[in-house]
């Protein structure tokens, strides 16, 4: 997979995980309501922001909830190190 289908797998998991519309969880990680619309729709996004909008994902992750099997799931890093 890309990495931005990597992120989207990312998405669609954390969303039926916690209930959350796409839009809020785009403005959480992504600083922006339309940015995982925007993905899906073709848009193109740099592989630095996506590694770290997976990393916040990762630790930011529900404690009970599955990280999708086939994308690698980094080692938390700390928030200040964004």
């Amino acid at each position: 997979m890309s990495p931005i289908e990597n992120l989207l797998s990312v998405v669609d998991a954390y969303a039926a995980a916690t209930g959350l519309a796409e839009a809020t969880i785009s403005t959480r990680f992504l600083a922006g309501g339309r940015v995982i619309l925007d993905l899906r729709n073709g848009r193109d996004m740099g592989v630095r922001r996506i590694e770290r909008a997976v990393e916040s994902f990762a630790r930011e992750w529900p404690a009970d909830a599955e990280w999708p099997a086939d994308v690698p799931r980094p080692a938390p890093t700390p928030a200040a190190a964004e």
